[in-house]
């Protein structure tokens, strides 16, 4: 079997001073049968500059304003004609060899859906979490959920995405992609390779700390979680893990309305939450503000 076609999707707005870096790993591959796929929002800074600099590198490309990153992506995968698909953020970038170890772990498992490599996360003060474990990027629940869902160290089969159509949520497509990929058993396979690099920084709609954002996360992840429990796809394991962290995002929510934006709705959240849950909530409540304090950050 041939190596597979790569299909790498950049969504882009205002990354002009990264988007370089992306685009050159990507180069920096040196792998053959790759396709790349840059979708601009409409830039007003030097963005423009930096794909028409390297435009022969560049199988498709375009700039006017979305609605987000994740139209720019769904939008992406439909023009995509490779085998598997990958997401590349402006911000981040590859390390070498990447495409070449996913393409043997292709070849060899021609059963797997997802092939997964390790990640780094590197802050704007240059220091380093790895998450590089076959335990760590398994493709289970409570991963997705609770730890590191690593959707852009995921190289996936594009019928993959196909079969669980469009992504929705602004922030957290990922992990409803990854929660719908497991239920329909989706397989994962995960190299023994440090491949991708996260960059945090306060403009990165992932990492950062900014309050919209955060609070839009914590809606998300509600909001993913109702959906789930209204189905009937999940075992019993599952929904434990689904309705955890469903209370973790709606307390972590309350806390941050409460001492940061608006006491009155904050209350009002508490009384709300313990009507709906009661005792779980109360458990819960008291689970999530330890680990909040024990981290020392509201995330």
């Amino acid at each position: 079997m041939s190596f597979p076609r790569v299909s790498v999707i950049t969504p882009v707005l205002n990354a002009g001073v990264m988007l370089e870096k992306a685009i050159k790993s990507v180069i920096d591959q040196h792998y053959d049968n790759v396709e790349f796929i840059i979708l601009d929002g409409g830039s007003k800074d030097k963005t423009l500059d930096i794909i028409k600099q390297y435009e022969s590198h560049i199988t498709f490309w375009r700039s006017h304003k979305d609605n987000g990153p994740s139209e720019a992506v769904n939008e992406g995968i439909e023009k995509a004609t490779g085998d598997l698909i990958v997401l590349l953020m402006a911000d981040d970038w590859y390390e070498p060899e990447t495409f070449k170890a996913i393409a043997e772990a292709y070849v060899k498992h021609p059963e797997v859906d997802i092939f997964t490599c390790g990640g780094r996360i590197v802050s704007s003060d240059k220091t380093e979490l790895v998450y590089a474990t076959a335990k760590q990027l398994d493709l289970n629940f409570y991963n997705v959920c609770f730890a590191h869902s690593a959707f852009c160290c995921q190289f996936i089969r594009k019928k993959l995405y196909d079969q669980i159509g469009p992504l929705t949520n602004f922030i957290t497509c990922d992990k409803e992609f990854l929660l719908k990929a497991i239920l329909l058993g989706a397989k994962n396979h995960a190299i023994n390779h440090l491949g991708h690099n996260y960059l945090a920084h306060d403009g990165s709609s992932t990492f950062s700390k900014k309050k919209p954002n955060i609070m839009k996360l914590y809606e998300e992840h509600m909001d993913i979680a109702k959906q789930l429990l209204q189905s009937k796809d999940l075992n019993e394991e599952q929904t434990k893990i689904i309705n955890r962290w469903y209370l973790d995002n709606q307390i972590r929510f309350m806390l941050r309305t409460l001492f940061q934006t608006n006491l009155k709705k904050g209350l009002m959240l508490i009384s709300d939450g313990f009507h709906e849950r009661k005792i779980r909530w109360v458990v819960a409540l008291f689970f999530t503000s330890w680990v909040i304090l024990k981290k020392k950050i509201l995330r």
